[in-house]
């Protein structure tokens, strides 16, 4: 949002953010189907652990063991 990254910039938003640039789009249900057959793994996730961990083990350090990047 284009607000949120006006106000961090200029010192009124978060106190830390983590941004992601890609694009994911889903028909109607897609997305609770692909949940439903395991395709995606939601797993726990606080402030330290994103905001910690060093990028390129983020996902080691917040999945499941059993689940794999794609």
């Amino acid at each position: 949002d284009a607000k949120i990254l006006g106000a961090y910039s200029s010192g009124k938003g978060p106190r830390q953010m983590f941004v992601a640039v890609g694009y994911a789009g889903w028909g109607p249900g897609q997305l609770e189907g692909e949940l439903e057959r395991g395709v995606w793994t939601v797993a726990p996730a606080d402030e330290k652990s994103v905001f910690s961990a060093p990028k390129d083990s983020l996902w080691e350090s917040i999945a499941p063991e059993s689940s794999t990047p794609l």
